[in-house]
C-alpha cells in the first residue's frame, strides 16, 4: 500500500512537471488527439521543444508500472498505460479519442457518478471495489480518480489510477476458507473428545445401574409390587445406553457389520413405518432407482439414517401441508457439491457414488446455522434434541461417505448421503446357522477394574453365575495376585482404561506369566476405537460397556471356547 501510494505520488509530480513544460512551449494552432482536440496557448517555445516533451510523456506512459489512463471532460481517452491495457484485457488497443463508456459498456451509474465527482474537482478513492465485467467475470480493484487542469487552471479531465487486486482478494478468500475449515476440524476434534469422554464415563455408570437392576430383578418375586418399578428403571437405563451408543455413532465409532445394500430396497422396506409416522398433511413421495445403487453399509444403521432425515424433513414442515421426497441415484464424484459437505476434510475415494436424497418443502435452514447442524445437541427445536443429524454424520463417516445439505429459508432443504458405489450381486445370507454350545461354568475369574462400583457389581454378577472372583483395582495389583497362583485362574476380565497399567499392558504382563490365558477386554469405548491399534497381545473377546448379564455370560463362554480351540 505504501509503495503504491509512493508510485502514484511520483506519477502526479511528474505529470505536473510535464504539464508545466508543455505550458511553457509556444505552440501555434491546435493539436489533434484521435477525435478529441486539446488547445495549448501560444508561448515563446519551439515545435522541437513540444515534440521533445510529448516524446517524454509518451515514454513515461508506456514504461510506467502503474495502471492509469487520462480522459478529457467527455471521458474520451487521451492516453493509457500498458499496465492499464493489460489489467483490463484490452490488448494493444489505440484508445485515443474513444469513449470510456464504449470500451466498458457494463460501467454502472455508480462509476459514472465517481467520474463526475472527479470532473468537479474531487479526489475519489476506493481500496476494495468489485467490478463486474460484461462476460460475467469479476475484478477487484483499488483505484483513485483525480482531476487534471490545463494552463488556465480549468479542469480539463481526470486521471484514473487502478490496481487489479483480484488475485490478492482470491488469496484472502482462500485463506479465510482454510481458516474456517481448520476451525471446523478443531471444533469437530474437540467435540469428539468431549463426546467420547462422556460416553465412556456414562457407560461405566450405566454398567453399575443395569447390572444391579438385573440382579435386583432376579431377587424379586414375580408378584412383587416393586418389580414393575425396577422394570421401568431398567427400561430407562436401556434407553440411556442407546443415547450413549448414539454419541459413539457421532464419533464414527461403530462395531456394526457392513454389507452390500440396495439403497432403494432399504427405502421401500421402511416406507410403511415412515408413512405411519408422518403427520397429517405431509405427503411422503419416492423416486427410487430399480434396482437401486448398492453401497457397503449396515441395514439397521441405514434405517437410523433414514429415520433421522425423514423426521427432520417432516418436522421442518411443521403444521403446514408439504412433501418429503426420498430419491436414490448414482452420482459421479466430480458432481458432488462442496459448499456444505461434511466431513469438511472428506475426499472421494471412488469415481461413482450411490446417493440417497431426502428433500422437504419445509421452513429451511438459516445460512448462519448450516455450519452447525451436524454438531451434537445443536437444535433450533426443543432443548435436549439435536443428536439426529450428528448421528447421521457419524454413521456415514464409518461407511467412508459424506453428507451434503442445500437449504433456502421458507423453501425447504435437501440432504444427500454419498456412499462409494459397488457393483456385483448382493451376497446371500448363509442358510446353515452355527449351533452354539455352552461351556461348563465355574472356576476362578481374575477381575481387573479400577472403578469401585463397577468392580463390586461385576464381582456380584460373576458370583451369581457360579464363578469365584479374585478382584484387583489395577494392573499392578492384578499381576501380583496372578503370580501367586497362575494356574488357579481360569479367565481374566480386565477393563481397558485404567491409571498406571492399562488393559493392554495388564494383559501382556499376565501372559508373560502364563501364555494364552483367556482374556475378556472391557471398555466403555466401542470395539473399533479400543482395538484400533496393532497390539502384540490380543484378547479373546471384546465386551462393550454397559453390558447385561447375558452379554457377560456370552463373552466368557466365547473366550473359554477360543482358548480351548487354540490349544
Amino acid at each position: 500500500m505504501q509503495d503504491d501510494a509512493k508510485t502514484k505520488g511520483q506519477l502526479i509530480i511528474e505529470l505536473k512537471a510535464l504539464r508545466k513544460r508543455l505550458a511553457a512551449i509556444d505552440v501555434a494552432g491546435e493539436r489533434q488527439v484521435g477525435t478529441s482536440q486539446r488547445t495549448f496557448p501560444a508561448s515563446n517555445g519551439s515545435n522541437e521543444e513540444l515534440r521533445e516533451s510529448e516524446e517524454l510523456l509518451r515514454i513515461f506512459i508506456e514504461r510506467s508500472p502503474a495502471a492509469f489512463a487520462m480522459f478529457d471532460r467527455e471521458m474520451r481517452y487521451l492516453s493509457a498505460s500498458r499496465r492499464w491495457l493489460s489489467d483490463f484485457n484490452l490488448g494493444e488497443s489505440d484508445l485515443r479519442g474513444v469513449s470510456h463508456y464504449e470500451v466498458f459498456p457494463e460501467i454502472t451509474e455508480r462509476w459514472k457518478t465517481v467520474h463526475r465527482r472527479g470532473l468537479a474537482g474531487e479526489v475519489v478513492r476506493a481500496d476494495n471495489d468489485r467490478f463486474e465485467r460484461a462476460d460475467g467475470s469479476v475484478q477487484w480493484l483499488r483505484w483513485e480518480v483525480r482531476p487534471w487542469r490545463n494552463q488556465a487552471g480549468d479542469i480539463a479531465g481526470i486521471v484514473i489510477f487502478s490496481e487489479d487486486i483480484t488475485q490478492l482478494k482470491n488469496a484472502e478468500a482462500e485463506r479465510a476458507r482454510l481458516k474456517a475449515q481448520n476451525w471446523q476440524l478443531q471444533k469437530a476434534e474437540s467435540l469428539g473428545r468431549m463426546a467420547g469422554a462422556i460416553a465412556h464415563l456414562f457407560n461405566n455408570h450405566l454398567t453399575v445401574v443395569i447390572g444391579n437392576l438385573e440382579m435386583a430383578l432376579m431377587d424379586l418375586s414375580g408378584d412383587a409390587v416393586i418389580r414393575e418399578d425396577v422394570i421401568e428403571a431398567m427400561r430407562a437405563a436401556r434407553q440411556s445406553a442407546e443415547i450413549s451408543e448414539l454419541l459413539l455413532s457421532y464419533l464414527g465409532q461403530s462395531t456394526a457389520k457392513h454389507e452390500p445394500l440396495d439403497l432403494s430396497d432399504v427405502c421401500r422396506h421402511n416406507l410403511p413405518m415412515f408413512r405411519d409416522a408422518v403427520p397429517e398433511g405431509v405427503a411422503l413421495e419416492t423416486d427410487l432407482l430399480s434396482p437401486g445403487p448398492v453401497a457397503h453399509a449396515n441395514a439397521n444403521q441405514m434405517r437410523q439414517v433414514l429415520t433421522h432425515l425423514v423426521t427432520n424433513g417432516w418436522e421442518s414442515i411443521r403444521h403446514r401441508a408439504g412433501t418429503v421426497t426420498l430419491t436414490t441415484r448414482i452420482i459421479p464424484a466430480f458432481d458432488i457439491p462442496k459448499p456444505h459437505l461434511a466431513p469438511i476434510d472428506w475426499k472421494p475415494t471412488a469415481d461413482l457414488f450411490a446417493c440417497l436424497e431426502v428433500t422437504d418443502t419445509g421452513c429451511g435452514i438459516a445460512e448462519e446455522d448450516l455450519g452447525k447442524i451436524f454438531d451434537p445437541f445443536f437444535t433450533t427445536k426443543l432443548t435436549g434434541r439435536g443428536l439426529g443429524l450428528a448421528v447421521v454424520l457419524g454413521i456415514v463417516k464409518t461407511w467412508g461417505g459424506a453428507i451434503d445439505v442445500e437449504s433456502q429459508q421458507n423453501k425447504g432443504s435437501t440432504f444427500r448421503v454419498f456412499l462409494p458405489l459397488i457393483t456385483g450381486e448382493l451376497p446371500r445370507p448363509s442358510e446353515n446357522a452355527t449351533e452354539v454350545h455352552q461351556v461348563e461354568q465355574g472356576g476362578t475369574v481374575l477381575l481387573v477394574e479400577d472403578q469401585d462400583m463397577v468392580r463390586k457389581m461385576a464381582k456380584t454378577m460373576l458370583h451369581r453365575m457360579g464363578y469365584e472372583v479374585v478382584a484387583a483395582s489395577g494392573g499392578a495389583e492384578a499381576v501380583k495376585l496372578f503370580r501367586k497362583n497362575p494356574d488357579r485362574v481360569r479367565l481374566v476380565i480386565t477393563d481397558l482404561t485404567m491409571p498406571g497399567m492399562n488393559g493392554w499392558e495388564t494383559m501382556a504382563a499376565l501372559r508373560k506369566i502364563r501364555p494364552h490365558i483367556p482374556v475378556v477386554l472391557v471398555s466403555g469405548h466401542d470395539e473399533a476405537h479400543a482395538m484400533g491399534r496393532d497390539y502384540p497381545e490380543q484378547p479373546h473377546v471384546f465386551l462393550h460397556k454397559p453390558y447385561f448379564k447375558s452379554d457377560l455370560e456370552a463373552a466368557i463362554d466365547t473366550a473359554l471356547k477360543k482358548s480351548v480351540s487354540n490349544g
